[in-house]
């Protein structure tokens, strides 16, 4: 089987992803509880981090950064306990569901502890949360949209990437595989422009060797932008590949 190409710019290793990550992973310097948490976090005084997590309860109970500090409380134990961890995401979530760092952050834990069927029912949580809101996220420094889209492509950047072998797949590259093209196709709907997204399902008809379906998600990206190269050479191998 030919090299399957994705777009080089997303992968961005260090870049959109690990933002996120340190956005939940270590609170911003700032003032009062946030503060003094990561101070604490970052010294891994776990009687300290406690100590505040519970002042910080009885002054503010519903602040969105006192959730993320339990999750971090949770995450960085030294036997982490990604459940308590995921309940405080969750709990967050429930009270700010549009903030769309708490949701991304989720999809972080998931992937770390490789429960993907999880993780990718949360990538499509979001986008149908996203379509639902007309892409109005609270999102400090970005875009509403443009992060979701950009987000949701690391993401099948992300399963793309944990298939061992494309050209002898395995079952276990068929599961993910399967999750690639459940992540695709949500993207496709609610972004009916994101070439990304029909590129990444291409692939996924491809791999199965399906390769009619294959071309015409292929075809409708050429037609949304017939100048980008990735698509481009795709099309063309596959054509070769179908004898059109």
């Amino acid at each position: 089987m030919k090299h399957l190409t994705i777009c080089c710019s997303f992968l961005r290793r260090g870049g959109l992803l690990a933002g996120l990550i340190l956005a939940l992973s270590l609170p911003c310097a700032g003032q009062g509880y946030e503060a003094r948490f990561g101070e604490a976090l970052e010294s891994q005084d776990v009687a300290r981090q406690r100590a505040i997590l519970a002042e910080w309860e009885k002054a503010v109970p519903g602040d969105v950064e006192l959730y993320i500090a339990r999750y971090n409380y949770y995450f960085h134990l030294d036997d982490p306990q990604y459940d308590s961890a995921l309940a405080c995401l969750d709990d967050a979530i429930a009270l700010y569901p549009t903030r769309l760092d708490l949701r991304f952050g989720k999809a972080f834990l998931l992937r770390t502890i490789e429960r993907w069927d999880d993780f990718v029912d949360v990538i499509v949580s979001t986008l149908d949360h996203s379509e639902a809101i007309g892409h109005r996220w609270q999102f400090p420094n970005y875009d509403g949209e443009a992060i979701v889209t950009e987000g949701v492509q690391d993401y099948m950047v992300l399963l793309f990437s944990q298939i061992d072998d494309p050209s002898h797949m395995t079952a276990a590259d068929s599961a993910m595989t399967l999750r690639l093209r459940r992540v695709a196709k949500r993207t496709a709907q609610v972004f009916p422009s994101d070439v990304q997204a029909l590129n990444f399902l291409h692939i996924s008809y491809t791999l199965f060797g399906e390769y009619d379906k294959a071309l015409r998600y292929l075809k409708r990206a050429e037609a949304i932008d017939p100048t980008d190269p990735v698509i481009r050479q795709n099309l063309n191998d596959l054509r070769e590949r179908v004898g059109e």
